[in-house]
């Protein structure tokens, strides 16, 4: 182009994805006990507690070493929250060494974005 000037922008975006434990749970095994006492679903954004996103929700399955799936917690259920009932906590006190809670789903929102259901798939075995 002839006698013309043109300004080229690149802008690059990058996603900022935070990271969702169970509590201070950090490994994929953990004891009764260790999930009981962190029982909510946090989300990390650079190794930070992100206080504007929240979980408010979350689909829950137990996975037993016989290769059966127990169903906790499923998304159609109503009030949903971050963090295990009574009745889901004494069933998860009746896990066995080698079972697996399995979190596939969460439910996250913030102040200034839509409800956004969200694939996680986390997965935690349980130790002796």
């Amino acid at each position: 182009m002839k006698g013309k000037l043109i300004l080229l922008f690149l802008l690059f975006a990058f996603k900022v994805d935070g990271q969702i434990y169970l509590g201070n749970i950090r490994d994929s095994v953990a004891t009764v006990h260790e999930i009981v006492a962190n029982n909510q679903l946090l989300i990390f954004y650079g190794g930070e507690r992100d206080t504007c996103s929240k979980v408010l929700g979350f689909e829950a399955y137990i996975l037993t070493k016989e290769k059966d799936t127990i169903t906790l917690r499923s998304s159609s259920r109503t009030p949903q929250t971050n963090s295990f009932t009574a009745s889901e906590i004494k069933r998860i006190k009746m896990m066995n060494p080698g079972d697996i809670l399995y979190i596939p789903v969460c439910l996250q929102s913030c102040s200034s974005c839509a409800l956004r259901r969200r694939n996680i798939n986390l997965k935690v075995r349980i130790k002796p």
